[in-house]
């Protein structure tokens, strides 16, 4: 079974094409010895924990000083830009904050920038950008190029605040100035123009789930299909993303269950992170609570979704980053090392390693398909013991 270990997203997600060996040397190195150790000396000893404002038991909150600490943030404008030290990364979080910018897409934009800057795919100088570009990103990996840094040739401190004022220039330009107008059209939009005036390849670089003719969006930062799965609604966690493999029509239809079950959360106003509990009697609160007996609410919140999917989902665009594809088939990879022996999985495989982009392709689909069979059939309430681990490991 995996862990985040050897899952962590680094380096505008080039951390995928390294040998479990050297991403678990990074995470060691990089994230247990310094990021998560001060993450855990500064809130987790001392107890730096309160709640969110509402009348909660749960201070489930973790903070130093004005910063309060996420995952999600500390991992996209972190590792993901090539920051790995707390005070950089708290500079660079603070910053987009302040923008009111979405941290998951603004990391997912910036770092992607980040490693075309550093592999000289397109001149700094044509954007106003530093001369000296990001630090430690291991470009040309794909054809067995430059490894992932150590903490022996990357300065976790200076390097890190290094990048993230990298980031945060990169941040100014693409919405401040002349040279950051088809920036602002959103990352798909502007791989494309940068593609159309340079002759690269960019689009291959980023990562991102499409949606209608330029809409898009950075999956939040786990490395599972199901983040990358063909939903109406991406970005809030609508999707199964449990580090576990499914064939892709079975995922699609567990995606179908996630969506449901996520709605409680949204349309009760249950904090999600409560879920695990939530899930098994907020119908049964619901039901009593507004004297409703006769209401079937998973069928009702059913019914919600597939409105949904019925007004969106067939805006949803098949991949088309190499990089998101070379994450799928990493993740299928991982399992095949850690001994998994599915046939599915094995049958996969096999499928793109004949045939990358049509397996892609079918991949997708089937997950596409396994939505659309359980929405048009009807999906019945699981128990809440077939839920699976509802938080991810």
């Amino acid at each position: 079974m995996h862990t985040a270990d050897d899952r962590l997203l680094a380096f505008n997600y080039r951390s995928i094409y390294a040998p479990e060996p050297e991403r678990l040397k990074l995470h060691d190195g990089f994230i247990l010895d310094h990021y998560l150790k001060q993450f855990n000396d500064e809130i987790i000893a001392p107890r730096n924990f309160d709640h969110c404002g509402e009348p909660c038991a749960v201070a489930c909150k973790k903070f130093v000083g004005e910063y309060k600490k996420d995952y999600e943030p500390y991992a996209a404008l972190g590792p993901l830009c090539g920051v790995f030290d707390q005070r950089a990364a708290e500079r660079l979080n603070k910053y987009v904050d302040t923008l009111g910018l979405d941290a998951i897409q603004a990391g997912g934009t910036v770092a992607w920038f980040m490693e075309l800057i550093a592999a000289g795919l397109v001149p700094a100088a044509d954007f106003g950008l530093p001369a000296e570009g990001p630090r430690g990103f291991p470009v040309g990996r794909e054809a067995g190029g430059k490894a992932l840094p150590s903490p022996e040739d990357f300065d976790l401190v200076a390097d890190s605040a290094h990048n993230a004022d990298y980031a945060i220039a990169v941040l100014k330009m693409m919405l401040f100035t002349d040279h950051g107008a088809p920036f602002r059209q959103g990352l798909r939009a502007a791989a494309k123009w940068l593609d159309a005036r340079y002759g690269i390849k960019s689009l291959d670089r980023a990562v991102f789930t499409a949606h209608g003719e330029q809409g898009c969006m950075v999956p939040n930062q786990y490395w599972t299909p199901g983040m990358f799965a063909p939903m109406p609604l991406m970005g809030k966690y609508f999707s199964y993303y449990e580090n576990t493999f499914y064939e892709p029509h079975a995922l699609g239809r567990k995606n179908v269950e996630r969506f449901v079950y996520e709605l409680y959360s949204e349309n009760t106003g249950a904090c999600r992170f409560h879920r695990k509990w939530t899930e098994a009697l907020i119908d049964e609160v619901v039901t009593s609570h507004f004297e409703l007996p006769g209401l079937d609410y998973w069928r009702m919140n059913f019914q919600v979704a597939r409105a949904i999917h019925a007004h969106q989902s067939a805006r949803s665009v098949p991949w088309e980053s190499r990089r998101t594809v070379d994450i799928i088939v990493g993740f299928l990879e991982n399992w095949e090392q850690d001994g998994l022996t599915d046939p599915d999985l094995l049958a996969w495989l096999a499928r793109f390693r004949a045939d990358r982009d049509q397996a892609a392709r079918d991949f997708w689909r089937a997950m596409y398909d396994g939505m659309n069979a359980a929405f048009e059939q009807g999906l019945p309430e699981p128990p809440p013991a077939a839920h699976g681990p509802l938080t991810p490991k």
